[in-house]
C-alpha cells in the first residue's frame, strides 16, 4: 500500500472537500496527515516525511515550501497539490481542482510528469519556485498583503501597490536581450498564472526547459485596468512598455530604488537577483484530464 503524506496549511484549516477526499482514499492508501503551525513549517515537514507521495494542501505558498523541503531529502517522493489556499494559481493553471472524487481518481491513476523548477538567487539566499517568481509589484504585494483584512485581498493589494510602490529603475537581461525601464513587474514563469488568476505569460509550459518572462515597465494604473480582462483570458498585452521573452537565465539589476521579489506568492527579498531553470526536476502528479 502506497504511503501518502498530506501537508496541510494549518492556518486555513481542514476543508469539507479535503475531509471527503480522505474518506474516499483511506482504504487504498496509508494516509498520514501533518498540519503546519508557522510559516516555513511545511518545508520542515516535507523534508522529514517518509512517504511515496507528499500532497500540499493549501495554496501556492504551501506548495512552494513542500517543493523546497523535498530537496533536503536523499530520496525524493512524488508531490502534488490539493488546492485550498488564497491563491491556487499553479493548480488552477494545470487543471487540478478540488473536487474530491476527481482528486481521488487522480491519485489512483498516478499520472506523473517530470516538470521544471525555477530557482531565484540574490545576495542573501536562494529558493526554488514551481510556478512564478517576480520582481516589482508582486514582491511589494507579498510584503504587504498580510496587513490587509477582509475579502478580495489580492485585487486590493495590487491596487494599493500602484499608489504605494515607487517603481525602481531596473535592467533586465537574458537570452541576448537587455531592457532598462522603470519596473512595475518582471515575471519569470514556469507556469502561466499568478496573483489569483492573472495569466501573465500564456506561453509558459512546465516541462519545456525554459523560463518565460513578461516585463511590464512604466505603465499607468489606467493601462493596467484596461488590460485586466486580457490578463485573465491569457491574451498578451500589446503596449510599448510590455515585452515577452524566454530563456534559461535572467537577471534583474537595479540602478535606482528598491525592487522586491516574490516566489510563488511568498516574499523572498530584494534585487539584484538571478532567475533561472534549475538543474533538478520534480515528479508531479497530474490528472489525465483537467477538472474543477
Amino acid at each position: 500500500m502506497k504511503k501518502i503524506g498530506f501537508v496541510v496549511n494549518g492556518k486555513k484549516g481542514i476543508s469539507k472537500n479535503w475531509h471527503q477526499l480522505i474518506e474516499l482514499i483511506k482504504d487504498d492508501f496509508e494516509v498520514k496527515i501533518f498540519l503546519t503551525s508557522t510559516k516555513g513549517h511545511a518545508l520542515e515537514l516535507a523534508a522529514n516525511i517518509e512517504a511515496d507521495c507528499i500532497i500540499a494542501v493549501g495554496g501556492d505558498g504551501t506548495l512552494n515550501e513542500v517543493v523546497n523541503g523535498i530537496f533536503n531529502k536523499k530520496s525524493r517522493p512524488l508531490i502534488g497539490v490539493f488546492p485550498s489556499g488564497n491563491g491556487n494559481d499553479f493548480a488552477t493553471a494545470n487543471g487540478i481542482g478540488k473536487n474530491p472524487e476527481q482528486f481521488a481518481k487522480m491519485l489512483r491513476s498516478y499520472v506523473v510528469k517530470n516538470i521544471d523548477l525555477g530557482i531565484v538567487k540574490n545576495d542573501a539566499a536562494s529558493r526554488y519556485f514551481i510556478n512564478i517568481s517576480s520582481a516589482g509589484l508582486g514582491g511589494h504585494v507579498a510584503q504587504t498583503i498580510n496587513q490587509i483584512n477582509g475579502p478580495l485581498k489580492y485585487p486590493r493589494s495590487i491596487l494599493l501597490g500602484f499608489f504605494q510602490m515607487k517603481k525602481a529603475l531596473g535592467i533586465v537581461t537574458g537570452n541576448s536581450m537587455e531592457k532598462k525601464t522603470r519596473l512595475m513587474t518582471a515575471a519569470f514563469c514556469n507556469s502561466t498564472t499568478f496573483a489569483n488568476g492573472l495569466m501573465i505569460q500564456p506561453d509558459a509550459q512546465v516541462d519545456d526547459g525554459q523560463l518565460h518572462c513578461c516585463i511590464i515597465g512604466d505603465v499607468k494604473l489606467g493601462t493596467y485596468f484596461l488590460n485586466l480582462k486580457n490578463l485573465k483570458r491569457g491574451i498578451k498585452i500589446v503596449h510599448p512598455e510590455v515585452t515577452y521573452h524566454r530563456g534559461a537565465v535572467f537577471s534583474v539589476n537595479i540602478e535606482n530604488g528598491k525592487c522586491h521579489i516574490e516566489t510563488d506568492g511568498e516574499y523572498f527579498g530584494t534585487c539584484p537577483a538571478t532567475f533561472s531553470i534549475a538543474s533538478e526536476k520534480v515528479r508531479f502528479i497530474f490528472p489525465e484530464r483537467p477538472f474543477n
